[in-house]
């Protein structure tokens, strides 16, 4: 009834070895799963969210114009002084750098920068060519700052209000350009120092109302910058300390362009990492997920500037990325 009994065991045996071969094989393909808890997930792949709409909080961008040729000239500006800036021997009493603080001022109004947009090709590649500008910035609004606390211990609130409200205003355009990680940071942060001086305010004219609004403000941005931000910036900075599939995961369904931006950049770096937390097959997965993406013509789910940084990761080299390890232990 069971025909050749020798038969069967062989085909069963063969069969088992065949099975079990396919299991490995695809062992071998499969990339590393999400480690990621729902609510981690939840918070993690969601657009940023703030209580008060930045441009409504403090109004005054009511130009439709563009201030990145007026951040682009504040750079210039401090490229010629930078030196002015290092230390802490300057006391305040007036401008440290007149021109700098000018096309700051110059652009406040302006409701929208093109800082590193107008040019993204530029800025998405593993140069890191962004972190000079941004660094610029950072330290001439951190100056404004200081120069608008100084106006308003001496009594001079309205002269230091057009100070705090400046930074704010270059925090809200990074923020709302927002290309990359760097950039958001900066933002936050520029936000974060106006609405400091902004809160001093209010409570020196016995505001509490405004002073309150201002606090949660000012909270909610640390908040995402402790609760999400900083895990994000490592996920997509350090495999040493995260499962791959949690980049995977971001790069694909994550509703911020700036933090999928970021995730497809350490697929590139992913290339060159095998032997961390990447396995052999997260390397080859990344170039089929990359080549997969670009083979589609830009949606709304994939847009240029993810098509763009999506080839740099496909053909960035191991040269590229250990110079870029360089470059930002010089900016650290």
């Amino acid at each position: 009834m069971w025909g050749n009994l020798r038969g069967w065991g062989m085909a069963s045996v063969i069969l088992l070895f065949t099975v079990v071969g396919l299991f490995y094989l695809s062992r071998l393909n499969s990339l590393s799963e999400a480690t990621w808890m729902p609510s981690e997930q939840a918070r993690y792949l969601a657009a940023i969210a703030l209580p008060v709409d930045p441009h409504k909080l403090v109004n005054g961008m009511t130009d439709s114009g563009d201030a990145g040729d007026f951040y682009r000239a504040a750079i210039r500006a401090y490229e010629a002084k930078k030196s002015l800036y290092e230390g802490d021997h300057y006391d305040f009493k007036s401008d440290i750098d007149p021109d700098a603080f000018s096309h700051i001022f110059a652009g406040a109004k302006c409701a929208k920068s093109t800082l590193l947009t107008a040019n993204p090709d530029q800025y998405l590649g593993y140069e890191d060519a962004f972190l000079e500008p941004l660094d610029a910035l950072h330290k001439i609004e951190n100056a404004m700052g200081k120069r608008g606390m100084y106006l308003l211990r001496t009594n001079k609130a309205e002269e230091a209000r057009k100070y705090f409200e400046a930074v704010y205003f270059l925090g809200v355009k990074l923020f709302d350009e927002r290309l990359v990680m760097e950039e958001l940071d900066r933002g936050i942060g520029a936000m974060k120092d106006g609405i400091y001086g902004l809160h001093e305010m209010a409570l020196a004219a016995k505001d509490d109302n405004r002073a309150a609004e201002l606090q949660r403000q000012g909270d909610a941005l640390s908040d995402y910058f402790r609760n999400t931000f900083n895990p994000l910036g490592g996920l997509t900075h350090d495999l040493s300390s995260e499962r791959p599939g949690n980049v995977f995961l971001l790069a694909e369904k994550g509703a911020e362009r700036v933090w999928r931006v970021e995730a497809i950049r350490e697929m590139g770096r992913m290339k060159w990492s095998v032997g961390q937390s990447a396995t052999a097959a997260d390397q080859r997965g990344v170039a089929r997920m990359l080549r997969h993406w670009l083979a589609h013509p830009p949606d709304a789910h994939f847009d240029d500037v993810l098509r763009t940084v999506a080839q740099k990761a496909l053909d960035v080299s191991h040269e590229d990325v250990q110079n870029e390890l360089d470059v930002n232990s010089q900016h650290r």
